[in-house]
């Protein structure tokens, strides 16, 4: 799954990374947004050096394949389909 056609901000560990602002602009959402994910627990996995995070791509990446859903098909009470 490509990622909004943004490319990572920075290499660590071998490993490119997004910036906070970087994520935000791949995924549409604001900066707040992505750091407000991470006080409660939420959002991909991220690497903290001082007071910079980095988010590897790769880490990224499986975060939104495990945030699919599947829709499923619902039935009434008389068992047809919505």
């Amino acid at each position: 799954m490509e990622i909004a056609n943004v490319a990572p901000d920075v290499i660590v560990a071998g490993k490119p990374c997004f910036t906070r602002r970087g994520l935000a602009k791949a995924l549409c959402k604001s900066e707040q947004t992505i750091a407000g994910w991470s006080t409660r627990g939420f959002g991909p996995p991220y690497f903290l050096i001082g007071r910079r995070v980095l988010y590897p791509e790769k880490e990224v990446q499986n975060w939104l394949e495990s945030t699919l859903v599947t829709p499923e098909r619902k039935q009434d009470k008389k068992g047809e389909i919505n």
